[in-house]
């Protein structure tokens, strides 16, 4: 858990895309500093800076919008992802919803 992270792009409110990584968290605000604002719309472009950004991994990297998800692991994605999207802190990860390390980019 203390390797989790997560990033919340928000809007007026309303949760537009989260990235949440199983591992190496803690480099969340380095994956901030990289996105552009257009970036931070695009589940594509953002999946591609937090890898670069060493911000999870393909194992664990999950990010979404409230219509598409990238993810490269051979494992599905559990259903809180998807149930919890418009909780911009709630780490869908597992149950109780914590994270270690958060961001947020308010659009």
């Amino acid at each position: 858990m203390a390797t989790q992270g997560m990033l919340s792009v928000t809007k007026n409110g309303k949760t537009v895309l989260k990235a949440v990584a199983g591992c190496d968290g803690y480099n969340v605000k380095d994956l901030v500093k990289s996105l552009s604002k257009e970036d931070c719309t695009n589940p594509n472009k953002v999946y591609g800076k937090a890898l670069d950004a060493g911000f999870g991994c393909h194992d664990c990297l999950v990010v979404l919008s409230a219509d598409k998800i990238v993810h490269t692991s051979h494992d599905e994605v559990g259903g809180l992802y998807k149930e919890t999207f418009e909780q911009p802190k709630f780490n869908p990860r597992w149950e109780r919803g914590t994270v270690e390390h958060y961001s947020e980019v308010k659009l």
